[in-house]
């Protein structure tokens, strides 16, 4: 049994000995070649015989020896390679006078070799020995060995032919697919490996920036288990990482079972949601530091997880505590200094004709103080409870009217406003208080002062009524260009405020203003 290699001309094609095992194809080959007498040649795109067995004597010692008959075999073999479709099969009779047959090796669509059978004559062909005695002479074989060989060229039927090479072309498309596969699998084990290795590089560089992150990171599921650690939490709590890995987050954040709303903490959080609490942080060793979390809810393997960054805040607490401490002692002395202005004005008033009348200054200058009074004795200096507020400068403002007891009605809720928006609000009431004191409770026989503060429910604004039943305002002065200092202070005031007034005249005076307060909150 010999083995034939070569090359014929084709075009360029990815390679069939890329996904065939040749030498377990070959043996295959063998075995079918013992079995049924039938010589085989595989052939991919680029014309590199693979595979060719069982081919005949008078092809390998005489045909493809001889230069002029070779051109027939080359001549045929370019002819049987020409594009077939998958499943067709090409049977062709060469010039040196014996059948081939081929059909194309399709995979995927796509053609990636041929497969031959050859050299026969058909069981009820008869042979022209006189033709190839003609040819031995033309071409100088030795006539006796050249139709011995030409008797061993075996004879085959149609359907025997049809059955191998259908048996043949399967076969090949069955190995060849399980080598396509086993390379497409192969690649996309490369593909895996190389992105195991990104994500592999990811995950470093993710760990890196993790453990350098100067606050602490923790990550908890839902119940509190503690996930991740970063080094800075060990670094804050004293715990190492492994002890923290076993740890309820309630362990170095007690305060949490204390919270109300320890169970809606964490599971409110919508995806992506963010929210800031502050809280006290227990070390290992039982100390403790107040800490700043920042909360946001992020996925983890498919599971809902509270990523914290927690940061240590002594020294801003210490700053906060050195700052109130400044401030409160800024806010007494600039009492005391108010204070003492508003005595020499009183003093000043005693003193001069009664035509001059400085008592509204003094009350300007008493509303300013019940202001500093309150921040020096409270720890946040930069907001007020209102409520407390208007009813301090009230009591002020009407401790000084000794003719009749003024009754006072204040509906207000406990809110707490930015000190920035009370100062100028509190100026706006005295000038209003004092104005009622001067003007409209004079023939009033129990005088009532009624004022009330309320969030309105359109807007987000505030609506601030202020009225007495003393004698209306005058209709001969007008609220939109006002003429009198007093209107005037309330105009500029209530700007100050973005605001807007409405004055209205009857059956009793109400002023309304309706203003915009930022960051207020409810005591």
């Amino acid at each position: 049994m010999e083995q034939v290699t070569g090359k014929i001309v084709m075009n360029s094609e990815p390679l069939l000995s890329d996904l065939v095992d040749l030498e377990r194809f070959r043996r295959l080959i063998d075995h079918f070649y013992s079995l049924t007498n039938i010589g085989i040649g595989v052939v991919d795109n680029r014309g590199e015989v693979l595979i060719a067995n069982g081919w005949k004597d008078i092809c390998l010692k005489f045909h493809r020896r001889h230069p002029e008959t070779a051109l027939n075999c080359q001549e045929s073999d370019i002819h049987l390679s020409k594009p077939l479709g998958e499943g067709i099969y090409r049977l062709y009779k060469c010039k040196n006078h014996m059948w081939d047959m081929a059909t194309p090796i399709v995979i995927n669509g796509r053609r990636m070799g041929t497969i031959f059978i050859g050299q026969f004559f058909f069981n009820d062909e008869k042979i022209d020995y006189d033709l190839f005695r003609k040819q031995a002479a033309t071409y100088g074989f030795d006539e006796q060995a050249y139709l011995e060989a030409l008797n061993k060229v075996p004879h085959w039927s149609k359907e025997t032919l049809d059955t191998a090479m259908a048996f043949l072309s399967g076969l090949t498309k069955i190995i060849a697919t399980i080598g396509l596969n086993n390379i497409n699998l192969e690649e996309m084990l490369k593909k895996t490996r190389s992105l195991a290795e990104e994500l592999k590089k990811k995950e470093e560089t993710l760990y890196d920036v993790l453990e350098n992150i100067p606050s602490a990171v923790i990550a908890i599921d839902m119940e509190g288990t503690i996930l991740v650690v970063n080094r800075t939490t060990s670094e804050y709590t004293g715990y190492s990482r492994e002890e923290l890995l076993h740890l309820n987050v309630q362990k170095i954040d007690r305060e949490i079972a204390e919270r109300r709303d320890k169970e809606n903490l964490w599971r409110d959080l919508p995806p992506r949601g963010r929210r800031t609490i502050e809280t006290t942080i227990t070390r290992k060793d039982g100390t403790t530091f107040p800490a700043e979390i920042h909360l946001s809810s992020i996925t983890l393997n498919e599971r809902k997880v509270i990523l914290s960054i927690v940061q240590d805040i002594t020294e801003q607490k210490k700053q906060d505590q050195e700052k109130q401490y400044i401030l409160k002692k800024m806010n007494h002395r600039i009492k005391n200094n108010l204070a003492m202005i508003s005595s020499l004005v009183r003093l000043k008033n005693d003193n001069l004709p009664s035509s001059i009348d400085l008592t509204d200054l003094a009350h300007q200058v008493d509303a300013i103080i019940i202001v500093h009074d309150i921040l020096y004795h409270t720890d946040d200096v930069s907001r007020i409870g209102i409520a407390d507020y208007t009813r301090d400068l009230l009591d002020t403002v009407f401790s000084s009217f000794t003719e009749k007891a003024v009754n006072l009605a204040v509906e207000i809720g406990d809110f707490s406003l930015p000190t920035k928006t009370v100062v100028p609000l509190g100026l706006i009431i005295n000038e209003i208080a004092v104005n009622a004191l001067k003007h409209a409770f004079e023939n009033t026989e129990k005088p009532l002062f009624s004022i009330s503060l309320e969030a309105s429910s359109d807007d987000d604004r505030f609506i601030l009524a202020i009225s007495n039943n003393g004698t209306p305002f005058p209709a001969s002065i007008p609220i939109d260009n006002p003429t009198t200092l007093g209107l005037r202070l309330i105009s500029a005031l209530t700007e100050q405020l973005e605001g807007t007034l409405e004055l209205i005249r009857s059956p009793e005076t109400t002023f309304i203003i309706r203003f915009p307060v930022q960051e207020t909150s409810a005591l």
